[in-house]
């Protein structure tokens, strides 16, 4: 079972680029698009050190 949360943000991009200035050590984020409901966000992963997975999104039009 894989344990994890979502945090929706105005900028993946620039969520992404936080978390390389901050050490994230991977080249590229893995965008994809991914429909909740009604909804479609433009989404990646990132697993913690203690193996929790964080999907961040952004709301797309």
């Amino acid at each position: 079972m894989m344990n994890g949360c979502f945090f929706e943000a105005d900028n993946v991009e620039a969520v992404f680029a936080e978390l390389k200035s901050n050490g994230l050590e991977r080249e590229e984020a893995g965008f994809r698009i991914d429909q909740c409901g009604d909804t479609s966000y433009r989404v990646f992963f990132v697993v913690a050190p203690d193996g929790l997975w964080y999907c961040l999104g952004e709301r797309q039009n």
